[in-house]
């Protein structure tokens, strides 16, 4: 609930929220949600989760297909989503860690730890905060630049691209 106030209005919105209190598993099945998604828990592989306003993960997000189309992607501990995992983010995605994951971001990325072996492109930033902030392997590509204390390692190619609109970075691609 939100309140909005001028001199003659008094508005109130209500937005909605789906809690999930344990781990969105097989049991719980997939989820769509025209709101905000809350699970407390793990998100486990092979799970697809769509919310329209954002999804907040408690846990780990292990190998599951999930798109907050308006909103925020943020798990507290880390995305680990192998080849069939897909994150997609109309605003931002954090996280502690991304590895083996594919994430699409309108906004920035950010990770506390590291980003391993990932395919990233975000309109926004890449940051990765720690003091050890390491991004090795995989392709990066964000147009407002890249933030690490170490890019790249011995034996894990690295891409990097900046700069460069969503759209041209896609015309790249291609050619």
């Amino acid at each position: 609930l939100r309140k909005t106030q001028d001199a003659r209005t008094l508005r109130l919105f209500v937005d909605e929220v789906r809690r999930i209190a344990g781990n969105l598993d097989a049991i719980v099945g997939d989820v769509k949600f025209p709101g905000s998604l809350i699970v407390v828990g793990d998100i486990h592989r092979g799970r697809v989760v769509e919310a329209r306003t954002g999804i907040e993960i408690g846990g780990t997000l292990e190998g599951a297909v999930i798109r907050a189309t308006d909103g925020d992607i943020n798990v507290a501990k880390g995305i680990q989503a192998g080849a069939e995992g897909i994150v997609s983010a109309g605003r931002g995605v954090m996280a502690k860690f991304i590895e083996n994951a594919t994430i699409y971001a309108r906004g920035d990325v950010i990770a506390e730890r590291a980003i391993l072996n990932s395919i990233v492109t975000t309109g926004g930033r890449v940051v990765v905060t720690g003091k050890k902030g390491i991004v090795i392997g995989g392709t990066i590509r964000a147009r407002e630049g890249i933030e690490a204390e170490e890019i790249g390692g011995e034996g894990a190619r690295t891409k990097i691209f900046f700069g460069l609109t969503l759209e041209a970075l896609a015309v790249l691609e291609e050619t």
